[in-house]
């Protein structure tokens, strides 16, 4: 009785309006012995703690319904990611590469192709071939023997200026007539020396194709013969007539200026013998670098290279989205695990399950309060998908896929 009171007025241990709850279950429990038997909830018990559950349902229905489910749509979506990858990887034989030729080829014809002419060039060197040897230098090489021309650039410039009666003086006087004289002077003299470069260049890479095993130039017909000698030999004229411009206009030039003429003479022969041999270096930089077979493997080996980077990529893509996706499955089991505890944990820490204790303490039941289990239909079936999902993970992860 005393309880009652100071109850009554705030002063507990039982909540003011949860005095005649308390009562009724303390009745309820000396009208029956069942309720001291066990811990489950008499009927009295789950009138007062219809409450609680009821708001526990609720926020464990707002959990499933908002982040639960949000979890689980970025599983889903990291799993649709991955069956997408699976579905490419399946295909990659279905890939093409291209050939030397422009042909198109399966991977498994690029490799056998690579590995044919990869046997060819080991096995022809290894006899003592010269025909295959590439040079190792460096990629920056073909770019350095190609800047060595760029010397007959300013005699280009200087000749050209020559045969326009482009004036120098005046250049720097801003006269429009002589600047864009002088401006024609400098693009033909640039062209000069970009063509030249690239003439050399490309006849020797023209013509690697036709070397021999001791690196001459060898062909099955006469007339394909013929034809390669009069390229080279018009390559030569190409290369004489350039190192004679540079000769002959260091020539003139000197001996306009009243230069002694063994020295001016000297010195025309010496830069025409380094302008043709810059043009020889560029030459044989193509000409010597490899062969048709080399440049073959090369080009089967990019393309091959470019298939290998792009399963891999496949690969690495699958791998670290497997990985999230396992993490998040197992975020998506702590979430619900969480959200059905905090669900408990709202009954537990409510009044009127406070109320149930201390009125099972007046009817000395000592049995623990055995609270009803807190479940939705989301909850389920979100535990459901949960483990579907986890399942789903467990199983890609042992998968071993090949191409």
């Amino acid at each position: 009785m005393r309880d009652k009171v100071t109850s009554l007025f705030g002063l507990g241990p039982i909540a003011p309006l949860q005095i005649v709850k308390a009562d009724a279950v303390v009745a309820e429990a000396n009208r029956s012995m069942d309720s001291r038997v066990d811990g489950k909830l008499t009927h009295a018990e789950q009138v007062v703690l219809a409450g609680p559950v009821k708001r526990a349902k609720d926020a464990l229905g707002t959990q499933v319904k908002g982040p639960i489910e949000k979890k689980i749509d970025s599983v889903k979506d990291l799993f649709a990611r991955i069956n997408i990858i699976d579905q490419q990887l399946d295909r990659v034989g279905e890939v093409r590469l291209v050939g030397p030729n422009g042909e198109q080829l399966t991977p498994e014809e690029a490799q056998d192709a690579h590995d044919t002419l990869r046997d060819q060039v080991v096995r022809e060197t290894n006899e003592g071939s010269k025909k295959h040897h590439i040079r190792r230098e460096g990629r920056g090489v073909a770019f350095k023997e190609s800047l060595l021309l760029a010397i007959d650039l300013p005699i280009f410039v200087y000749a050209m200026c020559s045969l326009l009666n482009v004036n120098l003086r005046l250049v720097f006087s801003g006269d429009l007539p002589v600047l864009i004289n002088f401006g024609v002077a400098v693009i033909f003299g640039l062209l000069g020396t970009i063509l030249f470069a690239k003439l050399m260049r490309t006849m020797g890479r023209r013509h690697r194709r036709f070397k021999g095993a001791d690196s001459s130039i060898e062909s099955s017909t006469a007339a394909s013969l013929r034809r390669l000698r009069c390229e080279q030999a018009v390559t030569l004229v190409v290369l004489v007539a350039v190192a004679f411009v540079m000769g002959s206009r260091v020539y003139s030039e000197g001996t306009g200026a009243g230069a002694d003429t063994v020295l001016v003479l000297a010195l025309s022969v010496m830069l025409a013998l380094l302008v043709a041999v810059s043009g020889y270096i560029n030459y044989q930089g193509e000409y010597e670098n490899g062969s048709d077979e080399t440049d073959r493997v090369a080009h089967h080996s990019g393309q091959l290279a470019g298939y290998t980077t792009y399963v891999e990529g496949l690969r690495k893509q699958r791998a670290v989205l497997l990985e999230a996706a396992g993490k998040a499955c197992a975020t998506l089991s702590r979430m619900i695990i969480k959200a059905k505890e905090q669900a408990i944990k709202t009954v537990e820490t409510s009044t009127p399950y406070k109320t149930i204790a201390i009125a099972r303490s007046y009817a000395t039941v000592t049995n623990p309060i055995e609270i009803p289990e807190i479940v939705t239909e989301a909850l389920e079936e979100a535990e459901r998908q949960a483990a579907d999902l986890a399942s789903h993970q467990k199983t890609l992860t042992g998968e071993n896929k090949e191409d």
